[in-house]
């Protein structure tokens, strides 16, 4: 998941849209957001960090 939102924050860093002429494309507009925003990258790798603690916390009560 961390690596899908990645490419898809950079996609919109370096303008994909446009470059391949999907900027005026609702749909694609749509999937693939069209504004950068690194408070976008912490916040999924926030995520990311806090699944992984949950994880490994309720495993390690279930397999002590």
């Amino acid at each position: 998941v961390l690596v899908v939102a990645t490419f898809i924050e950079l996609g919109q860093y370096f303008d994909l849209l446009g470059k391949l002429d999907l900027a005026e494309n609702p749909v694609a507009r749509l999937v693939l957001g069209t504004t950068f925003s690194i408070a976008d990258l912490l916040a999924y790798l926030a995520g990311i960090v806090v699944v992984v603690i949950v994880e490994k916390t309720r495993n390690s009560h279930l397999n002590p």
